[in-house]
């Protein structure tokens, strides 16, 4: 018993070593570099001749604001870490390029430009990734957040969590300066209105717990549901839509108290199996009132 408390001791004490640790980041140029050698060998090794490598290296500057902004484009449209993947950001560098040129040599090497920025952008953003304790919701948040930060001196990120329901950071930098204590309060105030879950909009839901979350995925909290059965009920319910919905829209002009509607809808489903026949009460009732809110002129979240 007691080498089991001195190994559990010894872990928490490793993982808040491994959290206090410094992240340092390689210049740009270091880890660019090294991609450009892995996605295009046959260019890097071009590059050796200065006429090649000027061209290349001036298109990376003369197009830096767009490159950037190409950057977080793709990442605003790739939120999740998982679907960043070397074909998604290889299909993004190319459709850039063609926007913008026309000649082969001047596509070729926009395109390599903006493929090894956008993949030194997410390699970057990864190092962070073992600092975030909040759900993937929250992370592309956090990465603007991170943005700002390491334009300044001396930046850490500590920790990105959830508290309250809302998204806390822990950080320092040299001075604290303003701009960035004020890109703070905008992430926790755009983590207030955005689901921690999936990243669509949400609002802070009170129960016994609190999380700020989309429509959808309240419900799931609620149910005390895995995402794996959420999303497979879910799946189900929009399969039988031809069965609930008639019954909604009988439901909607009713004026009736949402456990009376609950009720209902509890018996009405007593065919399902409970997890199931529980999933679809609760989200035939929000559909009720919600529409009840929106024919009456009232915010939709007025009717919960």
């Amino acid at each position: 018993m007691t080498d089991d408390r001195e190994d559990k001791i010894a872990a928490v004490r490793r993982r808040m070593s491994e959290r206090r640790a410094r992240i340092f980041l390689p210049p740009y140029e270091e880890i660019a570099e090294k991609y450009l050698s892995e996605l295009y060998p046959g260019l890097a090794k071009s590059l050796a001749t200065h006429d090649i490598r000027q061209l290349y290296e001036g298109i990376r500057r003369r197009h830096a604001d767009e490159i950037d902004a190409d950057c977080q484009e793709y990442a605003d449209v790739f939120l999740i870490d998982s679907q960043r993947t070397p074909d998604t950001i290889e299909a993004w560098a190319k459709a850039k390029a063609r926007q913008r040129f026309t000649d082969d040599h001047d596509l070729r090497f926009s395109e390599a430009a903006l493929r090894v920025a956008i993949t030194v952008y997410v390699e970057r953003h990864r190092a962070y990734r073992s600092r975030y304790s909040c759900d993937q919701g929250w992370h592309r948040i956090v990465e603007r957040f991170v943005d700002a930060g390491i334009e300044h001196s001396g930046f850490q990120l500590w920790s990105a969590r959830e508290k309250w329901g809302v998204l806390a950071l822990s950080w320092e930098a040299f001075a604290r300066p303003d701009d960035l204590q004020e890109a703070e309060i905008e992430a926790v105030e755009q983590s207030k209105v955005t689901c921690e879950t999936c990243g669509r909009p949400g609002k802070l839901r009170k129960f016994h717990w609190r999380k700020t979350l989309c429509d959808e995925h309240e419900v799931g909290r609620v149910l005390d549901l895995s995402d794996e059965e959420y999303e497979r009920l879910q799946r189900h319910f929009s399969e039988c839509s031809d069965r609930w919905r008639p019954i909604i829209a009988a439901w909607e002009d009713e004026g009736l108290s949402a456990d009376v509607i609950l009720s209902d809808f509890l018996k009405t489903f007593a065919d399902l199996d409970e997890q199931t026949r529980r999933y679809w009460a609760v989200s035939c009732t929000r559909l009720v009132l919600t529409r009840r809110a929106r024919d009456e002129g009232r915010p939709r979240d007025a009717g919960i």
